[in-house]
């Protein structure tokens, strides 16, 4: 009897470390106000990593300022190499049974610190939580995941990594910190969008469960001039590495792909297309266009996943587009969207 209650009070008493893992840049405006929401978390062990990834603004001072004699804060200035390094980096130097993933102009939520506790026992190898989204200040209701009750793992993942495409940020999830490491996963330091979802694809593919938790952890601000907004047909390179991932994910796992999820994955990334040719064609002359057109859409992958395209599940609109792609009247098409979109 003594020895069962003495193993039984050593497993209540084992606590979970949680490392979070912020990487920053020119956000002096804002670091204040996410590492403030950090500290308010007294239910948790954890350590925050904040890696000032070559401000040039006074995001270093105020880091410096915000985190001066608080032994959880570990911080670090580094030459600038992009977002992905900045959390590799911090990934090297984290001590934590859990990782979760912050951006410097978001915050955690009032009541972040009871959620996390209550989600930090579950053994899910992937634990993701709602948010609320920031619109020119307004909080707007959580943002909801489609329902995955009763699903299988690999049904859930279909339905989050095909049929809706809605595990693409690395924030807001909870990680265990043994299956990054022992695995080597990492981000993409040669991507400029798309990393994120391709770090999410490849830890779900050494991992073996996922749960939903549909309560609010964050405050995720919309930024109207970010990395998605701004990117072009340039982006297509590493829209084609998370194409990748999304099938090595299921296949890795045999799950096999039907022709019917293969439509709507391409039909997703045709999409894609359409909207990085009208980005495009709002930045730029009809020349720079045409060249652009001619270099990103010749992609042996690209012209792979428009050509399996059938034109019934397609507008008006895309069969249209598609029809100037397939026929190479680039130039054409570069007028077009200049005058007509």
């Amino acid at each position: 009897m003594e020895l069962i209650e003495k193993l039984y009070f050593d497993i209540e008493e084992k606590t979970m470390k949680l490392s979070i893992i912020i990487p920053v840049y020119n956000a002096e405006n804002d670091i204040g106000r996410c590492v403030e929401s950090i500290k308010t978390i007294n239910e948790i062990d954890y350590e925050c990593i904040i890696i000032d990834d070559g401000s040039t603004d006074n995001t270093w001072l105020k880091l410096k300022k915000y985190t001066e004699n608080i032994p959880q804060f570990i911080i670090k200035h580094i030459t600038n190499g992009g977002v992905s390094n900045a959390r590799n980096i911090a990934l090297n130097l984290s001590s934590g049974d859990k990782i979760l993933f912050l951006d410097a102009d978001d915050y955690l939520l009032s009541d972040a610190g009871n959620i996390l506790k209550k989600n930090m026992a579950f053994d899910d190898d992937l634990i993701i939580f709602t948010h609320k989204n920031v619109v020119n200040g307004q909080i707007k209701e959580n943002y909801i995941y489609p329902n995955i009750l009763g699903l299988s793992y690999t049904e859930a993942l279909i339905k989050l990594t095909i049929e809706n495409q809605c595990l693409n940020n690395c924030w807001g999830k909870l990680f265990k910190s043994d299956i990054i490491k022992n695995n080597k996963i990492r981000f993409d330091s040669q991507m400029k969008i798309g990393e994120d979802a391709k770090f999410v694809l490849e830890y779900l593919q050494e991992s073996s469960s996922l749960k939903i938790c549909n309560l609010p952890l964050q405050a995720y601000i919309i930024n109207e001039e970010g990395a998605m907004r701004k990117a072009g047909l340039e982006a297509l390179g590493d829209e084609i590495k998370t194409y990748e991932a999304r099938i090595n994910t299921l296949r890795n796992l045999q799950v096999e792909i039907s022709d019917e999820l293969m439509q709507v994955l391409n039909l997703t990334y045709y999409n894609k297309v359409i909207g990085y040719l009208i980005q495009d064609s709002h930045k730029f002359g009809v020349v720079k266009n045409y060249k652009n057109i001619c270099r990103y859409i010749e992609n042996k992958k690209i012209k792979e996943i428009l050509y399996k395209l059938p034109n019934k599940s397609l507008s008006f609109k895309q069969k249209l587009l598609l029809l100037f792609i397939k026929n190479r009247w680039y130039l054409l098409l570069a007028v077009m969207l200049k005058i007509f979109i």
